[in-house]
C-alpha cells in the first residue's frame, strides 16, 4: 500500500526537461502505543547524472523510529546497491525495482527500523548500481 501512494506521489510531479535526476523521499516515523505517527519528512530532487544521492532530515530523530527511504530514477536499467547513513543504522529493501511509466522510471523502497538517533540530524545516502541518464 505505501509503494503506490509513493510512486502515486511521483506520477503527479511533471518532471520533463530534467537530465539525469534522481528523487529521495525520506520518511520517518515513530511507533506510539498500537499505532504510528509520522515526525519527518524531507524530499531532494538531484539533476545530475551521479550514481548516489544523499539528504538530511531536518532533525534528529529518536532512537527506536521507523526510516522509510524512497528512491526514484530515471531509466530502467540500474538498481539500488545500497542504502546508508550517517548514524550506522541497517537499511533493507522491501521489493524489488519497481518499473513505471513504460520504460522511463524506476523506483525502490528501503527501510531501515529500531534506528539509532540521538543528536543530530540523520543524513541518508543511496547509491545506484549505474548512473542514471535523462528525463525526456
Amino acid at each position: 500500500m505505501m509503494k503506490r501512494y509513493l510512486l502515486n506521489i511521483i506520477t503527479k510531479i511533471k518532471l520533463s526537461g530534467y537530465s539525469g535526476l534522481t528523487f529521495i523521499i525520506l520518511l520517518c516515523i515513530s511507533k506510539t502505543g498500537f499505532g504510528q505517527t509520522h515526525v519527518q519528512t524531507t524530499t531532494l530532487f538531484q539533476t545530475t547524472t551521479a550514481n548516489s544521492i544523499s539528504v538530511a532530515f531536518g532533525a534528529a530523530s529518536t532512537s527506536g523510529n521507523l526510516i522509510v527511504v524512497h528512491v526514484d530514477w530515471d531509466g530502467q536499467t540500474n538498481n539500488v546497491t545500497a542504502v546508508t547513513d550517517n548514524k550506522g543504522n541497517s537499511y533493507k529493501k522491501i521489493s524489488g525495482t519497481t518499473n513505471w511509466n513504460g520504460i522511463s522510471y524506476a523506483a525502490e523502497l528501503w527501510y531501515a527500523y529500531n534506528i539509532t538517533g540521538g543528536a543530530g540530524a540523520i543524513t541518508v545516502k543511496a547509491k545506484l548500481s549505474g548512473n542514471p541518464t535523462s528525463f525526456s
